[in-house]
């Protein structure tokens, strides 16, 4: 080194050389090569992380659309079945309200004879035994009344059956009207009568 040129100091003192500097260069960018490895390694890391996380995310995705699939197909499924639930329910109220006329047809059948209008034998007898109580619980009296239409056979005879038909037709209606609203009129045989 010349004497009018000053030494050069590098690193922790020691004097400067270019073979010092390229070391200390060298060193530096092993680090930061090594850094870089570090970052890396973790940007692998992460990017391996958010592979995983994809993958689990498309999974649950594709696990989400299937559920909604079956969710809709259920429901698709429920929407007909209460569909055919209405359908089964209003045919259920046709059939009840159907019955249920049946039912009241059977009863006027059974407690009204359909040639006379006038009560049932077995009716007639059922009022009658409710009448007989209710009288004497409150000491009323009743009356009753039997009729015979004589020589109903000849009629038949004589007019057919259809004449005497018509006969229990006209007599039937000409007893209901000759009663009171809560008197009991009933067909008690063939061409017999009662009433309470």
């Amino acid at each position: 080194m010349s004497s009018n040129q000053t030494p050069r100091f590098g690193e922790e003192g020691e004097e400067y050389s270019l073979y010092a500097h390229e070391e200390s260069v060298i060193r530096r960018a092993e680090d930061m090569l090594g850094k870089l490895e570090e970052v890396s390694g973790g940007v692998r890391d992460l990017a391996k992380a958010y592979r995983g996380g994809y993958r689990e995310t498309a999974r649950l995705v594709r696990i989400s659309d299937r559920m909604q699939l079956d969710l809709h197909d259920a429901n698709r499924t429920l929407t007909s079945q209460a569909e055919d639930l209405r359908r089964l329910n209003a045919a259920l109220r046709e059939e009840i309200e159907r019955r249920e006329q049946l039912e009241q047809e059977l009863r006027r059948i059974a407690s009204i004879d359909e040639l006379t209008g006038t009560h049932t034998r077995r009716s007639l007898l059922e009022l009658g035994e409710h009448e007989l109580r209710r009288r004497a619980r409150h000491g009323h009296s009743l009356a009753v009344l039997m009729m015979d239409l004589d020589h109903f056979k000849r009629i038949n005879d004589s007019f057919g059956h259809a004449a005497g038909d018509q006969l229990l037709r006209d007599f039937g209606f000409l007893l209901r009207s000759s009663l009171r609203k809560g008197d009991i009129a009933g067909r008690f045989g063939g061409e017999e009568f009662l009433a309470i």
